[in-house]
């Protein structure tokens, strides 16, 4: 993003991180993220709604397990698991 570090008092990436490709894809964006905001709020859908099964594109299944911190699982199974900091 070109934005300077902290621009942002606060970032929202509403149903757009389990769009990324790969763990790795997310870890970057949530770096950019939190680079450029003093917060980060994120909405994904979980694994329990049936959105979050039907809706094309989504790759990861995502949940907050702590203040900064996401557990990302790649749903096509080649890798189970990863933690992503910020």
């Amino acid at each position: 993003m070109p934005f300077a570090a902290k621009q942002f008092g606060a970032a929202l990436a509403n149903h757009v991180l389990e769009h990324m490709a790969s763990l790795e894809d997310l870890q970057a964006a949530w770096s950019e993220l939190h680079r450029v905001a003093d917060y980060v709020f994120i909405a994904v859908p979980g694994k329990g709604t049936i959105m979050g099964w039907l809706t094309p594109g989504h790759e990861l299944w995502i949940k907050q397990v702590g203040e900064g911190t996401l557990f990302a699982q790649e749903r096509n199974g080649l890798r189970r698991s990863g933690y992503v900091y910020a």
